[in-house]
Parts: C-alpha cells; sequence; structure tokens
C-alpha cells in the first residue's frame, strides 16, 4: 500500500531537555536549540503532518495508579517552562499541530497518534524514551538525532538495541524497571535474563506460573 500521509510526531521534552542539560541557566538556548531540532527534522523527513507534544500540565494520572511513580522527579524549573511555553507558541506559529494535554503525558498523545493513524500513513516519532519502541510496528517508526546523524529505528532496529520485538517491549520494561520513572523492576533481574525470559515465554504471566 502506498502511504499518502507521512505524520512526524515529537516528544517535545525529550529534544528539549537534551538541550536544557546543556545550559539549564540561559533563558533562551533551549527554546533556540529546540525550534531549530524541529525544523531540522522537518527538513529532513518532510512529513505531510508535524505534531507536537507536550505533557500534561495537571497531575498524572498514573499517580492514582502508583503513588512514586516519578515521586523522584523535581517540577521542571520555571525558566525551562517558559522556554516550553514559547516552543509551542512558535510551533503553531508554524502551523504545526501542538497536543498539550492536562493529565496524561506525552507518551500517551504519541502512542494514541502511532495506534489510531490511517492505514495509508507512515508515523516517525521524534523520541529517546525507551517506552515509545513498543509503539513500533511496519508503519511506525522511532528516530533521534545524535551529532548531525539521525538514527531510526524499526522492528529490527528495536530487536538489535533491546534484543526484544517491540510487541514485547511492555513486558520487557516491566522486568527491568524504568529508574527515570521511579518504576521497580524484578529484584535482582536485569536486561540478558528478561530476553531470555522473553525469548523462552510467551509471556510473562507464562514465566511466573
Amino acid at each position: 500500500m502506498d502511504h499518502i500521509n507521512k505524520i512526524l510526531a515529537i516528544d517535545l521534552y525529550s529534544v528539549a531537555f537534551r538541550y536544557f542539560s546543556v545550559k539549564p541557566e540561559d533563558e533562551d538556548w533551549t527554546y533556540r536549540k529546540t525550534i531549530q531540532a524541529i525544523n531540522h527534522a522537518v527538513d529532513e523527513i518532510r512529513p505531510s503532518h508535524t505534531i507536537i507534544c507536550s505533557e500534561g500540565s495537571q497531575e498524572c494520572f498514573r499517580r492514582e495508579i502508583d503513588e512514586n511513580y516519578k515521586w523522584n522527579r523535581n517540577k521542571p524549573p520555571q525558566v525551562l517552562l517558559d522556554q516550553i511555553a514559547r516552543i509551542l507558541s512558535q510551533a503553531t506559529s508554524q502551523g504545526f499541530i501542538v497536543v498539550d494535554p492536562l493529565d496524561c503525558e506525552a507518551d500517551d498523545a504519541l502512542a494514541s497518534i502511532a495506534a489510531q493513524s490511517p492505514e495509508d500513513s507512515v508515523v516517525l516519532i521524534m523520541t529517546r524514551d525507551k517506552d515509545l519502541f513498543a509503539c513500533i510496528n511496519d508503519r511506525v517508526s522511532v528516530f533521534h538525532r545524535d551529532q548531525e546523524q539521525y538514527h531510526y529505528f524499526d522492528e529490527n532496529g528495536c530487536i538489535e538495541k533491546f534484543g526484544v520485538h517491540p510487541k514485547r517491549m511492555t513486558e520487557y520494561l516491566s522486568l527491568i524497571g524504568d529508574c527515570p520513572d521511579n518504576i521497580s523492576g524484578v529484584a535482582g533481574l536485569g536486561p540478558k535474563k528478561a530476553q531470555e525470559i522473553i525469548f523462552n515465554y510467551d509471556s510473562v504471566f507464562d514465566a511466573i506460573m
């Protein structure tokens, strides 16, 4: 099937934080570098639609499930939030679609875009968040840019990077945990053992039965 629509979906905080960590006190650096990165990706991908996904402005619903979720993270500093607001305003002025949810995260918006995109489209998600590798399929890929070079991950790329198929990424991450989000995995179980379990069992539930 020919793909009529090429959707570029950008994880804004994933991109912006990378620049903010370089010059956290600068009131303009993150704004300028993030806008440059977005425009560079647009020139690279040549999408029919560009969607910028931000984080929710209210507490995420995941805290209702696990009160320890991201408790180890501080609130983003105002110097970053001010630049994020400017980025979203600039993105809107350039005609990009901006998704700024209330009580969910960019992950949720990006995963929804991947799942609900038309069958005649392809979706390229710009992020470094490993959670979103679970969205990869024959129409959805993940990519990021390092030192002027783009790195793309399809189903085979996910297997090469993590040792598991995208369809098993959720199980894989549940086994090893996610320190940045303060999500505990199985005690004493690392990536290699998790890969072994995924390889030998049809599901994690089969492994514990």
